[in-house]
Order: structure tokens, then sequence, then C-alpha cells
């Protein structure tokens, strides 16, 4: 009988919660990229349409180095989660084949 550890009986949840969680990363650089597009561009319409509140569309044009947008940190960050989590999701995957 082969005897399974507690980290392999969880690595298909694993695979299913770290893909939901890459779709969700994966949107939220997208929605980041569009409204950074929007604000360079002056677009108030567009930032309202992606569910932006006129508060926040303020409080992203007054940034304190007056370059409207995110912060570079905010959307490498946004980034870097998307590609940490393509990397566990693999590694989830290949321990299931594993199993």
């Amino acid at each position: 009988m082969k005897v399974r550890s507690p980290a392999a009986a969880s690595a298909p949840d694993d695979v299913a919660r770290l893909g939901k969680e890459l779709e969700h990363a994966e949107g939220v650089v997208r929605l980041l990229c569009t409204a950074d597009l929007c604000l360079k561009n002056g677009d108030d319409a567009a930032l309202y349409a992606l569910g932006f509140s006129q508060e926040h569309v303020d409080d992203l044009r007054s940034r304190s180095d007056g370059n409207p947008g995110y912060p570079a940190y905010a959307m490498r960050n946004a980034r870097w989660q998307v590609q940490w989590l393509r990397k566990r999701l693999l590694l989830a995957k290949q321990m299931v084949a594993i199993l």
C-alpha cells in the first residue's frame, strides 16, 4: 500500500486554488495596465466604465511625484505576483503528475 504525505493529498486542491489565484492576478494586471493608460491619456470616462470612483481617479491623478497613474512599484509587484503564481502552479501540477 502506497502511503501519501499530507502535502501530496492537497496537491490537486492546490492546482485548482492556484489556477484561480493566477486568473485573478492576471486580471488585476490587465486592469492596472488599462487604467494606467487611461490615466495617462486623460480618459476619465473609460476609468468610470472600469468601475473607478471619482475619488479614486482624483487620488491617482494627484500623485505626489507629479506622474499620473499607478506607481511603477505597484505594476512591478502585480506582474511579479503573476510570475510567482505561474511557477507555483507549475510545481503543483508536477506534484500531481508524480502522484
